[in-house]
C-alpha cells in the first residue's frame, strides 16, 4: 500500500506542485486584499479624524474671536490743540534750509472686544506722497515709538493721547500726508495681536481713512 502511494505521488508530483502554487497564490491574494481593505479603512479613519480636528479648531477659533480683545484705533483732530499742520525749516549743511512738516493729532484706541487687552507697543510713521504714489501700498520700515498708550484696556473702554508726527519737506497740493500707526497688544489668551490704521491729510487739513490700502488697515 505504501509503495502504491509512493508510485501515485511520483506520478502526480507535477500536479501536486501546481496545486500548491495555486494555493500559495490564493493565500497571497487573500493577504493582499485584507491589507488593501485595512489600508482603505485606515485612510478613511484618518480622513474623519482630520475633519473632526478641523471642526474642533474652527469651533475653538470662533470662541476665541468672540471672547478676545479687539482694540481699534483712529486719528482725529483736536481743535483745542495747536494748529494741525506746522511747516518748519532749519539750518542744514552749507546753509541749505531743511524743510519739515509737523502734525499734532489725537490717537484713540478703544477695545471693542468682550475681554481686556494689554497694549505693549505703539509705533507710527508719516511721509509726504503723491496721490498716485505706489510707495504707500508698501509698509514703511522705520516706525517711531509712540509713548503714553501702553497698558490694559477693558472691554468697551478706550485710551487716547495727543501725538505728533514729523517728516521732511513741506506739503503742497495735490500731495498728501500719509500717516500709518501700528498698535500691538495681547489678549487674555496670551496671543499677540496687531491693529494697523492708515490716514491721509490733504493741503486743506482734511483727514480721512485710507481704507483702500488693505495692508495698512488690518486687525490681526
Amino acid at each position: 500500500m505504501w509503495t502504491t502511494f509512493l508510485d501515485w505521488l511520483t506520478k502526480y508530483q507535477a500536479v501536486a506542485i501546481w496545486l500548491e502554487g495555486i494555493a500559495l497564490v490564493l493565500i497571497f491574494g487573500l493577504d493582499w486584499w485584507n491589507a488593501r481593505t485595512g489600508h482603505r479603512e485606515t485612510l478613511e479613519q484618518l480622513r474623519l479624524s482630520r475633519l473632526q480636528a478641523e471642526s474642533l479648531q474652527s469651533s475653538v477659533q470662533s470662541v476665541v474671536n468672540a471672547e478676545r480683545a479687539w482694540i481699534m484705533a483712529e486719528l482725529v483732530w483736536q481743535s483745542h490743540k495747536r494748529p494741525p499742520l506746522m511747516l518748519g525749516a532749519s539750518q542744514g549743511v552749507s546753509g541749505v534750509p531743511v524743510l519739515s512738516t509737523n502734525v499734532g493729532i489725537q490717537l484713540k484706541c478703544k477695545n471693542e472686544g468682550r475681554t481686556p487687552g494689554w497694549i505693549y507697543e505703539v509705533r507710527g510713521h508719516m511721509e509726504i506722497v503723491s496721490a498716485e504714489s505706489a510707495s504707500i501700498t508698501k509698509l514703511p520700515e522705520n516706525l517711531e515709538v509712540i509713548h503714553g498708550l501702553g497698558g490694559a484696556i477693558g472691554s468697551d473702554s478706550y485710551r487716547e493721547r495727543y501725538v505728533e508726527f514729523n517728516c521732511s519737506g513741506h506739503l503742497k497740493s495735490p500731495q498728501l500726508l500719509s500717516l500709518y500707526v501700528v498698535v500691538r497688544y495681547h489678549d487674555i489668551f496670551g496671543t499677540e495681536r496687531e491693529t494697523r490704521i492708515a490716514y491721509a491729510i490733504d493741503s486743506r487739513n482734511n483727514i480721512y481713512l485710507q481704507d483702500a490700502l488693505t495692508e495698512r488697515n488690518k486687525n490681526l
